[in-house]
């Protein structure tokens, strides 16, 4: 199954490599925007491009930052770029990025994808036009010296490189990665950090190794030697603002799934055989059991149960379909599963979501309440420094953290700003006031934060960390910090300032003096509600099963009837019976009767025969009677023979009413059964 995975794996890498990050066409600028954008260093040495016009006083930050672009010489060249760059700052004026991203060899797709096509002789596409593509890049620093480890190889051309190179190998045998050994190599003959290299002479000899070891295998040749990307602007942290919510521009990958793939790829040996992660990658070429719950009622049964049902649920004032609901179940029974849930907008996917991690609080709070101390659940952490510290969250715990993650990044922010904002729960929550800071007895300190402007939102009600959920969203209509955008690094910067808060000792900031003291409490209102529910759901439990149990007895009842039904059809064949034993016994007896008067009348003859002269006695003798008594004799035997098979009909008969007693006997005892649970 791993070697499946990883050719899998493999195969989705090499796709997504093949998608090249193409050289943006950064001279394309609107004439009338030419002399304020296209700026040219003395003795015309460099031409800088910045991309739009930018003006300390608009509005919006991005309006105030734009990037440039500075294209490399392509031929030697004895001056310093960075003091190209730093003369272009100080001309317009610009306070500059403290980084530039550096984008070298310069290709042509087209003439790669032509390369690779001939080398393995395979079809030509009917469109193989690319784009021209960068092959490598790195980063300097602000004084244009280069950063160590950010060298970085385009995987387009790492991965077609590779295929190229080993054209014999299977492709699952084709190793995708190995470019770090380059870099390493590369950055050895830097001699890092013993010395400092500069962006024009890292330029250099990345360029001139990627030409000699790697584009000329290929076939291929340098286009142009790559460009210097920077941003400028007029504030340092509006710069920052701005670089935060793009992909860094030395990044080469055109997929977001490739780190993943990596990943996946490099730790696919230490899965275990029926690793979920291996199943799902394999799913396509496994037979999975599937199951239609509209038509299995057995799986429908036993998804759609109390005892399947969480604890918790999100307020809301509308129950959750049946479909969800399932969904929520299989989700609480199924914790370290796989499974999809599939559906287009608007049909209840983010609603169901809600409902499971309402039952991970609900179950990660039973796990808190296996302590008697609250020191006993986690373990404080101190840093080196021996003042800074951490709670280190046990697995047990940790198993119950969730993590909301998509491809689009909009459908992640609307559910964890959706979350913590008070209209997410009030409508659900009958009129209680349990999630209305406004409505809290506990007070949070906020004169720690006079001096943060970001305060100036934050009630001091609390009811669950809600001044730092105020903070986060910079509104005063959150009821606790259950969840916090996350991803990219501007969201990442937000949230720092509320860790900052939540690793501090908040004790005076709380108002808490004893966490002891407080665990306490809480424990003690938590258990509380958790046993009430819990005799509810013993409840509706029994409920259930005892409305299961009366109509499993009903079916049976049923079936007892139709058998009853059965059993007096089959009875109505004996009707006639006891009146064709009677005619029998009647004529039996009558036959008998006849018998006795006949060998009455020959004993007398056997007696004269016996002392009389045997010659008159012949002449007296009377053969007609011996004929009657003959056939009256067999007349006899008939009719008795009959009157056995009539015996044994009456025996059947017994037999059948008997068991057509026990029957009602049965369906008795269950019309009983099912009084007494109709009762309960």
């Amino acid at each position: 199954m791993k070697d499946t995975a990883k050719q899998i794996i493999k195969y989705w890498y090499s796709l997504e490599c093949l998608q090249p990050k193409e050289v943006p066409k950064y001279k394309a600028i609107p004439k009338k925007y030419v002399n304020e954008l296209v700026f040219t260093t003395e003795n015309d040495t460099t031409t800088i491009y910045q991309q739009s016009v930018i003006k300390p006083y608009w509005k919006r930050t991005n309006s105030r930052v734009s990037t440039y672009v500075v294209p490399l010489p392509n031929d030697s060249y004895n001056y310093s770029i960075t003091d190209e760059i730093k003369y272009f700052k100080d001309e317009k004026d610009y306070v500059l990025d403290d980084e530039h991203a550096v984008l070298l060899c310069v290709v042509k797709g087209t003439e790669v994808l032509e390369a690779f096509i001939d080398k393995l002789e395979i079809e030509y596409p009917e469109k193989p036009y690319l784009g021209n593509v960068y092959s490598a890049s790195f980063v300097v620093d602000a004084e244009g010296y280069y950063k160590e480890g950010s060298l970085q190889i385009a995987p387009f051309i790492w991965v077609i490189y590779q295929m190229m190179s080993q054209p014999d190998v299977e492709f699952k045998d084709i190793k995708l990665d190995g470019w770090h050994e380059i870099v390493k190599s590369i950055e050895d003959s830097f001699n890092l950090p013993e010395e400092k290299i500069s962006l024009d002479n890292a330029a250099r000899v990345i360029n001139t190794y990627l030409r000699e070891h790697i584009l000329e295998p290929m076939g291929i040749t340098m286009f142009r030697a790559g460009d210097i990307y920077g941003y400028c602007g007029f504030q340092a942290e509006e710069i920052q603002l701005v670089k935060a919510e793009t992909m860094p521009i030395n990044d080469l990958k055109s997929s977001f799934f490739l780190d993943d793939l990596q990943l996946v790829l490099q730790h696919i040996d230490t899965l275990k055989d029926k690793d979920k992660l291996l199943s799902y990658i394999n799913s396509l070429n496994q037979d999975i059991e599937h199951y239609d719950l509209l038509k299995d009622t057995d799986q429908m049964r036993k998804w759609y149960n109390p005892k399947v049902l969480p604890y918790g649920r999100w307020p809301s004032k509308f129950n959750l379909s049946f479909m969800q609901q399932i969904a929520v179940n299989i989700a609480k029974e199924n914790p370290k599963d796989i499974f999809s849930v599939n559906g287009p907008p608007g049909t209840g996917k983010t609603t169901l979501l809600k409902d499971i991690i309402a039952s991970n609080i609900v179950e990660r709070a039973v796990k808190f309440c296996e302590s008697n101390h609250v020191n006993d659940i986690f373990e404080k952490v101190v840093g080196r420094d021996g003042t800074s510290f951490y709670y280190d969250i046990p697995s047990d715990i940790a198993v119950y953290g969730m993590l909301v993650l998509s491809s689009n990044n909009k459908a992640v922010e609307n559910i964890t700003l959706e979350l913590p904002n008070i209209s997410s729960v009030e409508e659900g929550t009958n009129g209680s006031t349990l999630f209305h800071p406004d409505s809290s007895n506990q007070q949070v300190d906020l004169s720690y934060f006079a001096k943060d402007k970001k305060y100036q939102f934050v009630k001091s009600n609390e009811v669950y960390f809600t001044f730092l959920a105020d903070r986060l969203a910079e509104s005063n209509e959150q009821w606790g910090l259950i969840s916090a955008r996350l991803g990219k690094k501007s969201n990442i910067n937000t949230f720092m300032p509320v860790l900052d808060v939540l690793s501090s000792d908040m004790s005076s900031i709380m108002r808490m003096p004893s966490a002891q003291d407080a665990f306490e409490s809480a424990k003690k209102q938590f258990q509380a509600q958790h046993d009430l529910v819990k005799a509810l759901f013993t409840y509706v439990t029994a409920y259930e099963e005892n409305i299961h149990l009366i109509q499993e007895l009903k079916v049976k009842i049923d079936k007892l009837k139709e058998e009853v039904l059965v059993i007096n059809e089959q009875l109505s064949k004996y009707d006639d019976l006891d009146d064709n034993l009677l005619k029998l016994i009647e004529r039996k007896n009558s036959i008998e009767s006849k018998l006795i008067e006949l060998n009455s009348k020959r004993s007398i003859f056997d007696k004269i025969w016996s002392a009389t002269n045997w010659s008159i006695l012949k002449a007296m003798s009377n053969t007609a009677l011996l004929s009657v008594i003959e056939e009256e004799t067999t007349n006899l035997q008939k009719v008795k023979g009959q009157l056995d098979t009539l015996h044994q009909l009456v025996n059947e008969r017994e037999s059948i009413i008997n068991t057509k007693d026990g029957l009602l006997s049965d369906i008795k005892e269950l019309d009983g059964t099912v009084q007494n649970a109709e009762h309960t």
